[in-house]
C-alpha cells in the first residue's frame, strides 16, 4: 500500500527548494493576510470616521439633522445643540423625528425646581392622596400616574355630588387607556361647567401624552371647584418649544402660568409677618410660639382629657377648634352639630368651617387662612389662626 499523496502546491516562478511550502501552509497564510487586511480596513474605515467629525467640529458646523442626533443616540449631549435645556428624561429621540415647520413641546428641567411649580405639585399630589386613602391609592408622580385615567376616575367619583357613569375597565392598549380617559374627562368638565374653549386646555390626548402643563391645569381647575385646597399663586411652568425650519432646529422658551396671580389681593402685614417669621426666621423663635399656642390650647383643652402635641395634626379636623371655642365662651356645642370623629374629607372640612363661624360670632375677625388650610395640615395657616385666638383670650386666660 502506497503512502498517501500530499497536495500540490501552487506553481510558481523562480522558486528553490528551501521556499516551497505545503497547500495547507499556503491557505492558512492567505487566511491571516485577509484577517490582517480586513481589520486594517475597519481600523481605517473607524479612524476616517473619527477624522471627519473631528473635522466637522472644528469647523464649526452645528447643522445636524435629526437621523445624525437619532444615530449617536443622545439628542442632548451631541456638540451642544442648540435644544440642550430639553427634559431628556421624558422625551425619547423618535419624539423629534419633525416635519419641515413643525413643532415639540416638552417641560424645561429648570422649571421643575422652581419653589411655586414644587409647591403647586406637592400639594397636590397630599390632596389626592389624602382624598383617595380609603381606597388604598398612593400616587408619587402627576405624569406617570394618572395618564390612563383611572386615578381621575376614582378622584371624579370621591368629589361628584351626582351619580358617575360607569367607566370602562383601564387596559394596557393606547385605545383603551385613550377612551376611559376621554370619558372621564368629558365627564369632569360637565361637572366643572367649563366653557370648550377652557376645556382644550387639557385635552385627553395631552393628559394620556403624560403633558405636565395639561394635567396641572385640570387637577387646579378640580381643586378650586371642590374647594378643598388652597393652590400657591403664580405657579408656572417653563416649556422649551423645539422648531423645525429649513432642516435646521431652533428653540424657544415660554412661560405658561397654571394658578394666577394673587387672585383675591388680600395680603396683610400680619400674613408677611408670619410668612417670613416661617420662612427666615430663627428656628428657636418659631419654637418658642409653637410651645406658647400649645400651652395656652392644652391648659383649656386639658379639661376634657384631650391632649394636644402637634397643632398642625391636633386640629385639622376641626374637633379641637370647636371644642376651644366653646370653652373659651363657656357653651357646649351639641354633638349633633359636628362630627366628633370625622372620617372624609368633606366631614373635617365642615368642622372647620362650623369652627371659623363661632370664632367670628365670638368678635374675631374674619380669618386670615381658609378651612381648607386647616384642614390640610398646614402648620404657617394653624399657628396664625390659633394666635388670632391666643391674642383675644390671652387676658381672660392667662397661660399658667
Amino acid at each position: 500500500m502506497s503512502a498517501p499523496v500530499a497536495p500540490k502546491s501552487p506553481k510558481t516562478s523562480r522558486q528553490s527548494t528551501a521556499d516551497k511550502i505545503t497547500y495547507e501552509e499556503w491557505l492558512y497564510m492567505k487566511k491571516n493576510n485577509e484577517d490582517e487586511n480586513q481589520s486594517m480596513l475597519d481600523k481605517l474605515g473607524e479612524k476616517i470616521e473619527t477624522l471627519g467629525r473631528k473635522k466637522r467640529r472644528q469647523s464649526g458646523e452645528t447643522q445636524r439633522t435629526i437621523g445624525e442626533l437619532n444615530r449617536e443616540g443622545n439628542l442632548l449631549k451631541a456638540d451642544k445643540p442648540r435644544i440642550s435645556c430639553v427634559d431628556n428624561a421624558t422625551r425619547d429621540p423618535e419624539s423629534f423625528l419633525l416635519g419641515d415647520g413643525e413643532e415639540r413641546t416638552m417641560v424645561d428641567p429648570k422649571s421643575r425646581e422652581e419653589p411655586k411649580l414644587k409647591e403647586l405639585t406637592e400639594i397636590l399630589i397630599k390632596w389626592i392622596n389624602n382624598l383617595l386613602v380609603e381606597q388604598r391609592i398612593l400616587i408619587k408622580s402627576l405624569e406617570e400616574d394618572l395618564f390612563d385615567g383611572q386615578v381621575l376616575g376614582k378622584l371624579l367619583e370621591k368629589l361628584s355630588t351626582r351619580p358617575i357613569p360607569q367607566f370602562p375597565e383601564v387596559t394596557g392598549s393606547f385605545g383603551g387607556q385613550l377612551q376611559k380617559l376621554s370619558e372621564v374627562i368629558s365627564e369632569i368638565n360637565s361637572v366643572l361647567g367649563v366653557k370648550p374653549e377652557r376645556a382644550a386646555q387639557w385635552l385627553p390626548e395631552a393628559v394620556h401624552d403624560k403633558d405636565l402643563v395639561a394635567i396641572l391645569r385640570l387637577l387646579a381647575a378640580m381643586a378650586t371647584h371642590h374647594g378643598g385646597v388652597r393652590l400657591p399663586d403664580g405657579a408656572h411652568v417653563g416649556l422649551v418649544v423645539v422648531r423645525k425650519t429649513g432642516g435646521l432646529l431652533s428653540h424657544r422658551i415660554e412661560r405658561v402660568r397654571i394658578t394666577p396671580v394673587d387672585p383675591e389681593g388680600n395680603r396683610t402685614t400680619d400674613s408677611d409677618a408670619f410668612d417670613a417669621l416661617f420662612e427666615r426666621g430663627p428656628q428657636d423663635k418659631i419654637k418658642l410660639v409653637k410651645s406658647s399656642l400649645i400651652a395656652f390650647v392644652g391648659q383649656l383643652l386639658g379639661k376634657l382629657n384631650v391632649t394636644v402635641r402637634l397643632l398642625e395634626e391636633d386640629f385639622r379636623d376641626g374637633v379641637n377648634l370647636i371644642f376651644l371655642m366653646g370653652l373659651l365662651d363657656h357653651y357646649f356645642v351639641p354633638f349633633y352639630n359636628f362630627r366628633t370623629t370625622p372620617a372624609s374629607q368633606e366631614e373635617r372640612l365642615a368642622n372647620v368651617r362650623l369652627a371659623f363661624q363661632l370664632m367670628k360670632d365670638s368678635g374675631l375677625s374674619n380669618p386670615k387662612v381658609r378651612p381648607e388650610d386647616i384642614v390640610n395640615g398646614d402648620p404657617k395657616a394653624t399657628i396664625r389662626l390659633l394666635h388670632d385666638v391666643f391674642t383675644k383670650y390671652r387676658d381672660v386666660v392667662p397661660v399658667k
